[in-house]
């Protein structure tokens, strides 16, 4: 998978870790656009990700460390 774009776009609830394999991820574009609330740990590989527009546009509770590199976005 390269193209995370809209994942959670619009969730209401989510709050179980996600420890997925995101080392591919070229595109991260509004994963969380618009998401009612968020309180998970993402323990992400974001080294490859070159885009990540509107990652929490609209989002209205994201309550979780991020610990991203994001050196090439």
């Amino acid at each position: 998978m390269t193209n995370m774009e809209s994942t959670f776009e619009g969730a209401e609830a989510f709050n179980s870790a996600l420890a997925w394999d995101t080392s591919s991820v070229t595109t991260m574009q509004r994963p969380f656009f618009g998401a009612d609330a968020f309180n998970s740990e993402l323990v992400w590989d974001t080294s490859s990700v070159t885009s990540m527009y509107g990652t929490f546009m609209s989002a209205k509770a994201f309550n979780s460390e991020l610990v991203w590199d994001t050196s090439s976005v």
